[in-house]
């Protein structure tokens, strides 16, 4: 917000997150005129899109992260990077302290402004072999027979990154 009201955002900014990381980002992204873009999990993808950014020039990366609490800030490091991250914790709670206002509250104002999400993932884990074979029964099943609606919600949208992740 501080970027965006000081007009210091570059050109085309992008966070960039993986594809199970909540959407509470995208909203206060898009609100500041930040695109979000998803990748596959892992600080590979996240930083390999600072990369693709740096030579295509089509986009500038400002941040990655992941629900796993990996945090990279610029493209100084491009890999998880709690050093960075605590400094920008350190650089919001001084700032907001001279306004009166603590983090707790930052973050109060953030879900009145976008809303609560309530967004949690579920691991099941089938181990083995049989695990395994399980786990591709399961998905054949839902790539013969995708699901239409799940209890009274038809669902929107399908994707099965089967073959790679596409933007």
């Amino acid at each position: 917000s501080q970027r965006s009201a000081l007009d210091n955002l570059p050109e085309h900014p992008v966070l960039v997150k993986s594809i199970v990381t909540g959407d509470l980002s995208r909203a206060i992204a898009s609100h500041y005129g930040v695109e979000t873009v998803e990748t596959l999990t892992g600080f590979k993808n996240i930083c390999g899109k600072a990369n693709e950014y740096e030579v295509t020039k089509a986009k500038s990366y400002l941040f990655g992260y992941e629900e796993s609490i990996g945090f990279c800030y610029g493209t100084f490091v491009r890999d998880k990077d709690a050093v960075s991250a605590s400094m920008m914790v350190v650089e919001m709670a001084a700032y907001y302290k001279e306004r009166g206002q603590t983090l707790l509250d930052v973050l109060e104002n953030i879900y009145t402004t976008f809303g609560y999400y309530n967004e949690r993932q579920i691991a099941l884990e089938l181990e083995g072999v049989e695990g395994q074979e399980r786990i591709a029964r399961i998905m054949n099943d839902f790539r013969q027979r995708p699901l239409k609606a799940v209890a009274d919600m038809t669902l929107q949208t399908t994707i099965d990154f089967k073959e790679g992740y596409q933007e």
